[in-house]
């Protein structure tokens, strides 16, 4: 078995009451939307939201997993957090690698995106203020569904139809967004020559030139990065051990591009990757302090 799928799965069994232990009896959380009923519980999304608002902003969420785990039960805290705050949140499920390689997760946030139309009047929505949102892995989705929005020639890459809908930010936890600089490094347990064998589609047990394979053209988007790009905040550590380095890249696009972008760097060495979604770490609520008020400028806006 890859061993990149065996450790996320680890990593979701033992993280997900420490990540998900506060209860929010103040929630309403509607399971499993059907988005695309093709494609099984992949295609299903859990909707948050704090009665007695009179319009919703929206929180589009993808959660992380290696590209390979994951499922959006694992972000019902914070997803409930930002419920607290006002926010509708669609917290969508996609295709998993290895069984589906790039680009199918992609066209599955993108495809999960077509239904804000009929959650809108069912919900009142608001959707001149859309806020796309990830972790991880997560958070490459989370930039894809927003490059899908703003750049038709990524939509034209991936093969998919622009979404019905333009995001007003994008805000990023400890990301990936050019995949080839990670998948070709060394890691313990040869995670990232697991990911990448997934990812790309590739089942032969032998170390992959990243470079050399069919699927790496759908792993760098800073290619596809322009001055569209919604205003971001991006959420990083110093001493991630998964994605380090990654989101100073995007950072770096954006400011050429002239997007407004705002950040929260992690300093402590005990700050691991996707600190930010463990309740109790000392991190956690300056950063969490910091996403709030980035929202509450886009919802005041």
């Amino acid at each position: 078995m890859n061993k990149a799928c065996v450790f996320f799965k680890l990593s979701d069994l033992i993280m997900h009451y420490p990540r998900n232990y506060k209860k929010y009896p103040d929630i309403k959380r509607i399971k499993n939307f059907v988005y695309d009923e093709s494609i099984g519980n992949y295609g299903k999304a859990d909707l948050y939201l704090k009665e007695g608002y009179e319009k919703y902003p929206v929180i589009v969420n993808i959660h992380g997993g290696g590209f390979v785990k994951g499922d959006k039960r694992h972000r019902r805290a914070i997803c409930s957090e930002y419920a607290r705050e006002g926010w509708f949140v669609y917290n969508i499920n996609y295709r998993l690698a290895p069984q589906y390689p790039l680009p199918d997760a992609v066209i599955d946030v993108v495809t999960a995106l077509k239904k804000l139309p009929e959650l809108e009047k069912q919900y009142n929505l608001d959707l001149t203020k859309v806020v796309f949102t990830g972790d991880s892995a997560g958070a490459f989705y989370a930039a894809a569904a927003a490059l899908a929005c703003v750049n038709p020639a990524y939509t034209g890459f991936i093969g998919a139809a622009r979404p019905p809908v333009v995001p007003t930010a994008f805000v990023g936890f400890c990301g990936a967004y050019r995949l080839d600089d990670i998948l070709s490094q060394k890691t313990p347990l040869n995670i990232a020559d697991g990911i990448a064998h997934a990812l790309l589609g590739v089942d032969n047990g032998k170390p992959l030139i990243v470079d050399q394979c069919e699927k790496n053209k759908y792993t760098d988007l800073l290619k596809f990065v322009n001055g569209n790009f919604p205003q971001s905040l991006l959420v990083y550590s110093l001493y991630d051990e998964f994605c380090g380095g990654q989101t100073e890249l995007l950072k770096e696009k954006l400011l050429a591009e002239n997007v407004t972008v705002d950040e929260f760097c992690a300093v402590d060495k005990k700050d691991i990757h996707c600190f930010h979604l463990l309740p109790f770490h000392r991190t956690t609520a300056s950063c969490m302090d910091k996403v709030k008020s980035f929202l509450k400028n886009i919802y005041s806006a």
